[in-house]
């Protein structure tokens, strides 16, 4: 829904699903970044601002998670 009214918004998924399925859906329907809950503050902070600079970003227990899908593009 955001993507459909807002031109290109950056978005940053917060949850606690971290099914590897749900992951590399999300990113390929068009997040910018998924994180677990709860982040702390400063990976919060720094996702945010990846994210809002139009980079994509994916937190770091997640990485290894999805280390045989191509997530390249994602900021470390």
């Amino acid at each position: 829904l955001c993507k459909a009214t807002i031109p290109k918004p950056n978005i940053l998924i917060l949850t606690v699903d971290s099914d590897e399925r749900n992951i590399m859906s999300a990113m390929m329907l068009g997040a910018n970044g998924y994180m677990l809950k709860p982040p702390s503050l400063p990976e919060l902070f720094k996702a945010i601002k990846i994210v809002s600079s139009g980079h994509r970003y994916i937190c770091e227990e997640l990485r290894d998670k999805i280390q045989d899908q191509d997530y390249s593009s994602f900021t470390q």
